[in-house]
């Protein structure tokens, strides 16, 4: 059985029976994998927090045909996010971004963009903190290395251009802005003016290095937030887990 060897950040980890865990992996050279460690639970010397989320490793596994998980043989810690563990806001934000990965991304389809897109969203938090325009640069910019991209250039579905200052609605199921001729018949869509769809254009073009600069206002926090969260839910089938811990926190600041 050959032995493989990739970066990796860890998504998710869970105990399973006495001694094990399995553990969900976003890799650079396999996409997402899922895979067992053996003994991860007795020996703490062994993986240590290697195989906590937040956590950027060097993972070495191999695989066996009849088995849907890799076999974890060692796993090396490259970056602990530490900054992220210290501070309850930033696990919080953090959560949601290894979250939403886990839920889009399909299994052992590789994205080198996506890869890098949450390594260094992750390096943001620790370094610069926690604001929800951040998440929402995340989740665009997400959506588009995924082949998800929403369209809001014009109406998704006759192309008509929008008048700047109008207000039109977004669709999750056609995944994008609609003009008031093509919004009728369809049971839910979201509200969204022209200057937040502008924006979230903007997100996913903007240079890397001007994100963190990136200020949002109200009513384009508001929407975006909307939006983004309900074509993301649309295509999970459900809301996720870390939200509900964004929103309980918010009240401890």
């Amino acid at each position: 059985m050959p032995l493989y060897l990739t970066e990796a950040v860890v998504l998710s980890s869970m105990d399973f029976g006495e001694s094990d865990k399995i553990i969900t992996f976003y890799t650079i050279s396999f996409g997402k994998l899922k895979g067992i460690a053996k003994g991860a639970k007795r020996s703490k010397k062994r993986f240590g927090i290697n195989l906590e989320p937040f956590s950027l490793v060097r993972l070495h596994f191999f695989e066996k045909k009849e088995d849907s998980l890799v076999r974890v043989s060692a796993c090396d810690l490259i970056n602990p996010f530490q900054g992220i563990r210290d501070d309850l806001f930033k696990i919080a934000y953090g959560s949601y971004m290894i979250e939403v990965v886990e839920k889009l991304a399909p299994e052992r389809v590789r994205h080198t963009e996506l890869f890098i897109l949450l390594t260094d969203f992750l390096g943001i938090l620790e370094a610069r903190g926690v604001t929800e325009d951040l998440l929402r640069v995340f989740e665009v910019r997400l959506l588009d290395d995924l082949g998800l991209r929403p369209h809001v250039s014009d109406c998704v579905i006759c192309h008509t251009p929008f008048i700047s200052g109008t207000k039109v609605r977004f669709s999750p199921e056609k995944g994008g802005a609609l003009c008031n001729r093509c919004v009728s018949g369809l049971s839910i869509t979201i509200p969204v003016s022209i200057g937040t769809l502008k924006t979230l254009e903007m997100a996913i073009k903007i240079e890397p290095l001007k994100i963190p600069r990136l200020v949002f206002s109200r009513e384009v926090r508001d929407e975006s937030r909307e939006t983004l969260r309900g074509f993301i839910r649309f295509h999970t089938g459900r809301e996720l887990k870390s939200l509900e811990f964004i929103e309980k926190i918010k009240d401890v600041k």
